[in-house]
């Protein structure tokens, strides 16, 4: 029998398509699918309302599950619900979308089809599930005996990372589809999996520092067993329930908060790196927030900074800016925000009294290319040491790659004493000189606090560890990590490793200490804006012949001693600066 190729009716303002893949239904209720699109190819058909219609692999592996076989309710999958060639009516729908999961039954996250490790990551999280509240007394002996029976690289955390390497979780558009949820469960081939059981597994092992054993290869040198870095799920589970502990609590999202916990997701439109978050953030009630495809990215990212600069009257909106790692130059306005791409942004690193008792001054070119900011230029970086978290070539001290983190802090702390600078301006650096709860897994000002000095004890049992010659066994490590001093070490690692990750510790021609962005080069000049919370880092440009000096912004930095208003101390007269 022939069947023609299906037609999408248009549809009203504010109503949506829902499939019901059972007749009749249960009414009025809907439950709603997140997943990763894969490829944008439809090679698979399902007879819809007696047409036909091409669909992609992955919807089809969706209908195909046992679990989905299982709805006798109405559906709604934005690959079929949304005409994905109609740009007007998808710019609407997506102005929907965090209705459309917030109102939901529930919502099943579709992580693919089942693979041998499948079946061993679920009932690994069920159990670590269990035996969590013992693991959170942090007794020594149990946390041992634990350790012996889960030693790291075992077949259950490496199951357990290949289940949070799966694409979902480095999805954009997943954020608030979860993070809206009324209810979700994990959908991988046949197997389920609660969410909050997942959820607060690995928040729970965040907490305790014990995140780092989720990984897929065993490191090749045993200098570090419990590594820093984990798979991509670690990082989105905690940025989900950071966002779903505010959507219940009814606390404001802001948008650069919501960006920056997720700053590394992916989208196939650059675009969508904005209104993918629009259903979540709190304060995008401005016509530049709304959904249009036919903007380009940079004129988006520019409209959005400078609107959320003239909005709040202050430069947060900077922070999110900077150097592209890696491009080797600007392919934009270096200070308008850059999400088109996985860009490598550090975790925010505090917000300081810099010069916020001032408001910005800013005028904006006429062609919108340079943003003129009032501000002070008062230091030079001179020295630079590794990128923390970089593998690539010459960034790497020691054999082992997997720790990179080890080797950059051995680096750190010889620049620091090749200066003379005292045990605490170093350990302070390191921080940041902010630490926060563990659980807000992005920065925030009402959550950060100076460190006291029971924080140098902590870097001593922190030193004494991870400050071994590179070389030391597993075994030798693991005895030490399980003490109660291993403890005390892991809790300053964690802080810590918020403030260095993607950054590179630095000397500045002043003899300050510091923590530079990745893309930071020597001669770089620091400055600080009128009305900001934070330091930046900018590059001169060669003049363009009519005599104006020009900057790129590389991104913002920490300079020890120059962050709490001492700069506005120096008698320094504030000038002009102009970034392109």
């Amino acid at each position: 029998m022939d069947y023609r190729a299906f037609s999408y009716e248009p549809l009203q303002p504010r109503h949506i398509r829902v499939l019901e893949l059972t007749a009749p239904p249960q009414p009025s209720t809907i439950i709603s699918f997140s997943y990763a699109w894969g490829s944008v190819q439809k090679p698979c058909q399902m007879l819809l309302n007696g047409q036909i219609l091409n669909i992609t692999e992955t919807v089809h592996d969706i209908f195909q599950s046992r679990i989905t076989a299982d709805i006798d309710t109405r559906v709604w999958i934005d690959a079929i619900c949304i005409n994905q060639e109609d740009l007007v009516e998808k710019a609407a729908q997506v102005g929907l979308m965090g209705e459309i999961y917030s109102n939901a039954e529930s919502t099943r996250v579709w992580l693919g089809l089942a693979d041998p490790n499948t079946n061993l990551a679920i009932q690994f999280t069920k159990t670590l599930f269990s035996i969590l509240p013992e693991l959170k007394i942090g007794e020594p002996e149990r946390l041992n005996h634990y350790y012996t029976i889960y030693p790291d690289g075992c077949p259950e955390w490496q199951a357990l990372a290949h289940l949070l390497n799966r694409p979902w979780f480095t999805r954009t558009w997943v954020i608030q589809e979860v993070a809206l949820a009324t209810y979700a469960d994990i959908v991988c081939g046949d197997a389920v999996l609660t969410w909050d059981v997942l959820e607060t597994v690995m928040v729970g092992l965040n907490d305790l520092g014990f995140d780092g054993l989720v990984y897929t290869t065993t490191a090749t040198d045993s200098t570090e067993p419990v590594l820093m870095k984990g798979a991509p799920g670690h990082d989105a589970l905690l940025g989900l329930a950071f966002l779903r502990t505010l959507v219940k609590a009814g606390k404001p999202r802001p948008i650069l908060r919501v960006m920056a916990t997720f700053q590394d997701s992916l989208t196939t439109e650059p675009n969508d790196k904005i209104y993918a978050v629009l259903g979540l953030a709190t304060d995008v009630d401005y016509p530049v927030f709304y959904p249009d495809y036919t903007k380009s990215p940079e004129a988006l990212f520019k409209d959005i900074t400078m609107s959320l600069i003239k909005r709040d009257a202050n430069l947060d909106s900077l922070r999110y800016a900077g150097l592209e790692r890696g491009s080797g130059a600007s392919l934009k306005s270096s200070w308008s925000i850059n999400y088109s791409s996985a860009k490598d942004f550090p975790i925010r690193i505090g917000h300081y009294p810099i010069t916020t008792a001032e408001k910005p001054e800013f005028i904006l070119s006429d062609n919108n290319n340079r943003l003129s900011l009032r501000g002070y230029i008062f230091d030079k970086v001179c020295q630079l040491g590794i990128i923390c978290g970089s593998y690539e070539e010459g960034q790497t001290v020691g054999k082992d790659k997997s720790s990179n983190y080890v080797d950059w802090f051995h680096q750190a702390r010889l620049i620091a004493q090749s200066t003379g600078r005292n045990e605490e301006v170093l350990w302070r650096t390191l921080l940041a000189n902010r630490i926060t709860d563990t659980k807000n897994y992005s920065l925030d000002v009402s959550t950060e606090k100076t460190p006291d000095q029971s924080w140098q004890r902590l870097f001593k049992a922190f030193e004494s560890i991870y400050g071994l010659p590179l070389g030391k066994s597993a075994e030798e490590v693991r005895q030490l990590i399980t003490s109660h001093e291993g403890v005390e070490a892991i809790k300053y690692r964690g802080q810590m490793s918020r403030a260095i990750a993607s950054r590179r510790f630095c000397v500045l021609s002043s003899g300050s200490l510091g923590l530079m962005p990745s893309e930071a080069q020597l001669n770089d000049v620091v400055a600080a804006f009128l009305g900001a919370s934070v330091l930046f880092v900018i590059r001169p440009l060669p003049g363009d012949g009519d005599g104006d000096l020009t900057y790129e912004l590389v991104g913002e930095c920490y300079v020890h001693d120059s962050m709490d208003g001492q700069v506005t101390d120096l008698g320094l007269e504030s000038q002009d600066i102009v970034l392109v």
